[in-house]
């Protein structure tokens, strides 16, 4: 006899809650007190595999064409595990959270295909009200068993839950209030003999064990359930609202053709001027009273930030104009393509400006990203004409894809390295190099900053004043290497939390090999930069 849909949630959900409370005991034993490393691929992995069982008992296999949800989320997981530098960890922290909540909503039921501008930004804020809203049948289907009839579970169900959703609560403020008053602390530990100066770093694991479990439980529960109703009308009041507000707001095309009209003249004046000059080399600037260097390396971050508001008013022209025949329909995408086509040459300026600063001073984080950025902008901007004129609801998929794209390819490039790498090729040609913001990158850096000694170790030119604190400004370049590269070594082997199981990091595994290799007399015959412990 077939399942219904009521019999296959309660097999689903039955277990549920006591998965996620693994899952948070899990979670606790990864992340307190610890560095991140393989642990965030680990959770991830593990939350991964929950939802895939828990949706197998529900009779819902997973969704074929959204497996490359699954895919990225893996690959920013690990990419937790290999690179170190800190903004990125971070993106890489929120872009794997992102994925989660999308891959929750599309685990069983929709496309991503399906997914509009407005619903990349709004959707995860909606799946985590969703997850909130089904902790209730999830929490029910868990303690159901506790009772031992239906009548008696009908009453002690609703407390139950209550009481679990207010545990996490009532600890939080009652550690809060007995650090806060002496009294009312030593009255705690009179009455129910605990120590909660003692107990209070438990009771701190315990909230998080609480939170973690009921993320968990929210967030596969939203996924078995939304996947057993396959719901028709799937937009969110967001959704309709950016749907139905251009019909109350709505631009004519001859106001939305002049907007468009002015803005490309004056980027067409912009990008005449820069072949004339940027492009016509440095007798032009001469005659207007500027240097080559103080014309070019200026304005490339001013040029990205015109060229993604420019975007930004052709998504908002395209949204509140009102186009109610062919011509007026090709008048705008004619129009807009037009300004598109004037935005890509002013990426191109802004390249070349960023090329030329590069030249002069190196390499630094921001300008790698800002390089990146630029190049996932340009291919957006012309995913956007092409959808433009054939397909205009694809255009949302492009934009996710590009901010994905370009956050993997930062990990790719893996920006500490390259940076070092980069700007050590142009000391060798200028013998120019910014030693103290080198020393200051993460381990991701130190296999190439100890692949540069051969080439530092005889330079006794002193660090820029420019970029150095007081003391260091009275090092040279070699001084200050060597003290970076040992203080690192030092630090690694004082500090091996990172070598454990659960920390393992491989970014920092290999600046510890770089840097052994360096430091210990057994390793090589290359004169050494006095590493060791004290």
């Amino acid at each position: 006899m077939p399942k219904t849909k009521a019999t296959l949630q309660q097999h689903a959900l039955s277990s549920l809650l006591w998965t996620s409370l693994a899952i948070g005991l899990l979670a606790q034993w990864l992340f307190i007190g610890r560095p991140l490393g393989i642990s965030w691929f680990i959770f991830t992995l593990v939350l991964l595999l929950a939802l895939a069982w828990h949706g197998r008992r529900a009779g819902l296999p997973i969704n074929r064409r959204n497996l490359l949800l699954w895919t990225a989320l893996l690959f920013f997981a690990a990419m937790v595990f290999l690179r170190a530098n800190p903004f990125l960890t971070f993106l890489n922290i929120i872009a794997t959270l992102v994925l989660l909540a999308y891959v929750a909503y599309y685990f069983a039921a929709g496309s991503l295909s399906q997914l509009s501008l407005s619903g990349i930004f709004y959707l995860p804020l909606r799946v985590t009200g969703l997850s909130l809203l089904n902790l209730e049948p999830v929490i029910g289907a868990g303690l159901k068993p506790l009772a031992n009839d239906q009548q008696r579970s009908r009453e002690l169900a609703p407390v139950l839950r209550g009481g679990a959703l207010a545990l996490p609560i009532m600890i939080l403020f009652t550690a809060l209030l007995a650090s806060a008053d002496l009294v009312f602390s030593a009255y705690l530990r009179r009455v129910i003999g605990l120590d909660f100066a003692a107990i209070s770093p438990y009771m701190g694991r315990g909230l998080f064990i609480g939170l973690v479990t009921l993320f968990a439980a929210g967030g596969i529960g939203t996924a078995v359930l939304r996947g057993l109703r396959q719901p028709q009308d799937d937009e969110s009041w967001v959704e309709q609202m950016t749907r139905h507000l251009p019909l109350r707001l709505s631009l004519g095309p001859v106001e939305s053709g002049t907007i468009l009209a002015l803005v490309s003249g004056l980027f067409l004046c912009f990008v005449l001027l820069q072949v004339t000059y940027l492009f016509g080399g440095e007798a032009n600037i001469s005659r207007e009273g500027f240097t080559y260097a103080e014309y070019a390396r200026r304005g490339f971050l001013e040029l990205v930030l015109v060229a993604s508001l420019s975007l930004a008013l052709i998504l908002l022209l395209n949204w509140l104009t009102r186009r109610e025949s062919k011509r007026q329909i090709k008048w705008f995408n004619g129009m807009s393509s037009l300004l598109i086509s004037l935005v890509l040459l002013i990426l191109v300026t802004a390249f070349w400006r960023m090329h030329l600063y590069e030249q002069a001073y190196g390499y630094t984080e921001l300008r790698l990203i800002v390089l990146v950025f630029q190049f996932w902008l340009a291919i957006l901007l012309l995913w956007f004409v092409a959808t433009l004129w054939r397909a205009p609801e694809r255009f949302a998929l492009g934009f996710l894809i590009a901010a994905f794209g370009f956050l993997a390819t930062l990990n790719l490039v893996n920006p500490d390295a390259f940076i070092v790498r980069h700007n050590l090729q142009r000391y060798r040609v200028t013998g120019k190099l910014d030693m103290a913001y080198l020393t200051g990158l993460s381990p991701d850096a130190v296999p190439a900053l100890v692949a540069a000694w051969p080439d530092i170790k005889e330079d006794d030119q002193l660090v820029s004043p420019h970029y150095c604190y007081e003391e260091a400004c009275q090092m040279t370049m070699r001084e200050m290497l060597a003290e970076n590269l040992s203080g690192r070594y030092e630090m690694m082997h004082e500090r091996p939390n990172w070598l454990s199981a659960r920390s393992f990091h491989l970014s920092r595994y290999r600046a510890s090999q770089a840097l052994s290799y360096l430091c210990e007399p057994q390793r090589t015959s290359d004169p050494k930069i006095g590493c060791g412990t004290s």
